[in-house]
């Protein structure tokens, strides 16, 4: 009977290690779901630029559309200067489906210029090489063949696909090898500073407004893979008089 009566309180605190070890992770878990629930959506304009409440405020200041690569005429009077990542779902999606109809309706024919501005995200690993291997590009005037194959291939970012899309769009390789190793990224630093000054949440993230002088004033901004039809209207309404910059 004397081992009985020292065995049976062993198994109870046992039990009740177990039972309080479980409540703990009950509670755990409850805390874990009110924080997020809480707390949760203040993250989530990082995270999914498409979110409104990560559209930044239409900035008062002028835009320069010097230094960026552009696509159309630079004496268009209406102009759209994009903040993207090479690496970016969305940026790859508006690439795909959206930017061939903006070349053919407003780009190609002189009514509109776009400009591109680097902003390599950090929760993408390959995003600031494929953004310095397009500013090589660029020295060569093949930023926008370059452009295209490494949103088409937005998910293969890795050095060595990065060198061989430079030989498919017909750079030298040797001077594309000499711009990379050279560090002279500058201007990604500055686009990336500017992202910041504008308060700038996701890419891409598009600031659309009237030109003059090589000078941006802001009408609309729109943040995620905008829909063609989206664009369309802000851009018709500009170049119909019936929005303007603040």
């Amino acid at each position: 009977m004397a081992a009985d009566s020292g065995e049976v309180p062993a198994r109870g605190r046992v039990r009740s290690a177990l039972d309080l070890l479980a409540t703990l992770s009950i509670i755990a878990v409850s805390l874990t779901t009110i924080w997020y629930l809480v707390y949760g959506s203040r993250i989530a304009p990082a995270q999914n630029p498409q979110k409104k409440s990560s559209v930044p405020a239409v900035p008062t200041q002028a835009l320069a559309m010097d230094g960026a690569p552009l696509l159309g005429s630079a004496a268009a009077g209406v102009g759209i200067v994009e903040f993207a990542d090479f690496e970016c779902p969305f940026c790859a999606k508006f690439a795909h489906e959206t930017l061939p109809s903006l070349e053919r309706d407003y780009l190609n024919n002189g009514r509109v210029v776009m400009a591109f501005r680097n902003l390599p995200l950090s929760i993408h690993r390959n995003a600031k090489a494929a953004a310095e291997s397009a500013v090589c590009a660029n020295q060569q005037d093949k930023f926008w063949p370059y452009h295209g194959l490494l949103y088409r291939n937005a998910r293969a970012l890795d050095d060595a696909n990065l060198r061989r899309f430079a030989v498919a769009t017909g750079l030298s390789l040797d001077k594309f090898d000499s711009c990379r190793s050279s560090g002279a990224f500058a201007g990604i630093e500055s686009d990336t500073s500017l992202a910041s000054t504008l308060r700038v949440a996701g890419t891409p993230t598009f600031f659309i407004g009237t030109l003059r002088g090589g000078q941006l004033k802001t009408a609309k901004v729109l943040v995620g893979a905008v829909p063609y039809d989206d664009l369309k209207a802000v851009l018709d309404a500009l170049l119909q008089g019936r929005i303007t910059a603040q």
